[in-house]
């Protein structure tokens, strides 16, 4: 089939055969041009995406009121002290009990505080405890192994959770009281 059977103008004289390479290029430049955009676009959309969700750093707890013995090894150092009032805790450290103790850790939540009251012969660890800087979203997870905590949870906003886990539960909080008891084996 040849050019002029299907645009039968085009070929006879010079102007046809400008127009169509001048509408074959604007043609092309407009397929360039929305290949360009939208690769833009999309360039712009990971872009938002990337800086809404941050990233999670470590945050830390705070040691409140004490009472009795109790004893924190630190995650990242494996080293072993006693709980004392005012000590910053931080992700993988760990609280450990004594008879007839109690140590309330305080993670505070821009302001809303959250209380972990650990009881007596209790092992409590920070599985984690991070912040998004960016959203404001805060992850904590804490692992019961033995013993009893009481949860004062304040409000979670958006994606962030507060989760106890124990041996053989799973216990996330939106923003209540209440207890977990684990049994020693």
């Amino acid at each position: 089939m040849q050019l002029g059977t299907i645009l039968p103008d085009v070929g006879k004289s010079k102007i046809g055969g400008n127009m169509l390479k001048r509408y074959i290029t604007f043609v092309l430049l407009l397929v360039l041009t929305a290949f360009v955009l939208i690769g833009f676009s999309t360039f712009a959309e990971k872009s938002e995406t990337e800086q809404a969700t941050g990233e999670f750093i470590t945050s830390q707890a705070t040691i409140g009121t004490v009472e009795g013995d109790a004893t924190l090894q630190k995650g990242d150092t494996g080293q072993t002290m006693p709980v004392g009032e005012g000590m910053i805790i931080g992700q993988n450290d760990s609280i450990k009990t004594g008879v007839g103790s109690k140590v309330d850790v305080i993670f505070d939540k821009d302001g809303e505080k959250s209380v972990v009251q650990v009881y007596a012969n209790s092992e409590l660890k920070i599985e984690q405890l991070l912040k998004n800087q960016t959203t404001g979203e805060k992850k904590t997870i804490l692992d019961l192994a033995v013993g009893k905590v009481l949860v004062k949870a304040a409000k979670l906003e958006g994606e962030s959770k507060f989760e106890v886990n124990t041996p053989t539960s799973i216990v996330g909080v939106r923003g209540t009281e209440f207890e977990v008891v684990v049994s020693a084996p």
